[in-house]
């Protein structure tokens, strides 16, 4: 039997940042991970952060606030290690067919934030890096910069400054059950030992509503699966060090399409080309689309038509990516909330010292950070720094009736 004040479940950024910030607090935090640190959503993706969302001001606050923690443990060196955080050129690449587009519809919605954030379309022959290598259709850009960080860093950093802090670190332990007596949590049961506790963080990113599940509760999110493929080293064919490009078909807010007979819109399938600076390799992404959790543990399998269209992709947008070979490819759970592709953050009414860090879908890094400031403050009976109301999971009830799954668009 152990005993604590509160048990995070997930090791992912979200878990990890909420016992980093409550054992600072003088918290007794117990972290429980199926699997290893940063198993899931939290290592598998590029590590580009954000630093605003022009279209939502809560995003906004929150990317904020977690870009100055990385600045932070970027300069004092708290985690124990470099956290790698600096700053990477990017190149948007559209044809002439995308310009046109930009007219009306969703194509002019998108350069309409563009301008607004001061980044404007480009001629190839104008761009400030030439960038030779890219396909000769590609005839126009929007050149900017994005924030990046080492994800398995910062995430295994936060792990050892918790520790340092008298967090305890349970890795491949499974949750088997969470009681609640006169609605209250009072008990965390795993498949090593029972824990005592007074919270219970769920932070447990596409396999929250399972967690949920076991305090009788529905979490409304799905398993979005994200693909990436790591070339092996070579000789740098690009001069930016992030090269996206979008498909026509694209909506960044419904990312696939289910019903499609074309496997790329079907997959949501897009193209990142990321320059790994230490390995000199490529990190080839991306896909968006729901599958069934996996059948045991946390080890999600990769899709042979995911990781060919991905393959194509980087091809039609690079050409000499062709004779580069693949050495790896990796795949890992995003958590979206079915009803408003929103996060879900904060308590659940009717159930006492149970909290909800879920939903970031594939912003996580953007959002751990801080977000696990936010938990920290809840618990420790705060006005959070940032008002998360909109985020709470109440949002979902409406005359006692929950939840609204037919409103999720994006699956049938």
């Amino acid at each position: 039997m152990e005993e604590t004040d509160v048990t995070v479940i997930g090791g992912g950024i979200l878990g990890l940042s909420t016992a980093y910030h409550l054992a600072k607090s003088g918290y007794k935090v117990i972290l429980v991970e199926m699997a290893k640190i940063a198993a899931c959503a939290s290592g598998s993706n590029a590590g580009a952060i954000r630093k605003v969302d022009l279209t939502n001001e809560i995003d906004s606050r929150i990317y904020a606030g977690s870009y100055k923690m990385y600045q932070d443990w970027h300069e004092s060196g708290e985690l124990g290690c470099e956290i790698d955080l600096s700053e990477a050129s990017i190149l948007r690449c559209f044809t002439d067919e995308h310009v046109e587009r930009m007219k009306y519809g969703l194509w002019k919605r998108r350069l309409e934030l563009w301008d607004r954030a001061g980044l404007h379309l480009v001629k190839r022959d104008e761009w400030t890096m030439m960038e030779p290598n890219v396909a000769r259709d590609i005839t126009w850009g929007i050149e900017t910069t994005t924030s990046m960080i080492n994800i398995f860093r910062v995430c295994r950093g936060l792990a050892w400054t918790a520790e340092k802090n008298g967090a305890k670190i349970f890795t491949n332990t499974k949750v088997k059950d969470v009681e609640v007596k006169s609605g209250k949590v009072s008990m965390v049961v795993t498949d090593r030992g029972d824990i005592k506790t007074d919270f219970v963080v769920n932070a447990a990113g596409a396999w929250a509503p399972i967690i949920g599940r076991m305090v009788g509760i529905v979490i409304p999110i799905l398993p979005a699966i994200g693909t990436a493929l790591v070339t092996e080293p070579t000789p740098s064919i690009t001069r930016h060090r992030r090269i996206i490009y979008d498909p026509l078909w694209h909506d960044p807010h419904q990312p696939f399409v289910a019903n499609s007979t074309d496997p790329c819109q079907r997959l949501g399938v897009t193209t990142e080309i990321d320059r790994h600076l230490t390995e000199d390799n490529y990190i080839l992404a991306r896909s968006e689309h729901i599958v069934s959790l996996p059948s045991k543990g946390a080890k999600t399998q990769t899709e042979p038509e995911t990781i060919k269209c991905i393959a194509e992709g980087a091809i039609r947008v690079i050409p000499k990516l062709e004779n580069v070979h693949i050495i790896r490819a990796y795949a890992g759970m995003r958590p979206v909330c079915e009803v408003d592709g929103k996060p879900i953050i904060g308590e659940v009414n009717g159930i006492e010292g149970f909290v909800l860090a879920t939903g970031i879908w594939h912003t996580g890094m953007s959002y751990g950070p801080m977000c696990g400031k936010l938990v920290s403050e809840i618990i420790e009976g705060k006005v959070t720094s940032i008002p998360i109301e909109e985020l709470h999971y109440s949002r979902f009830v409406k005359n006692h009736h929950f939840p609204y799954i037919h409103l999720f668009r994006w699956v049938n």
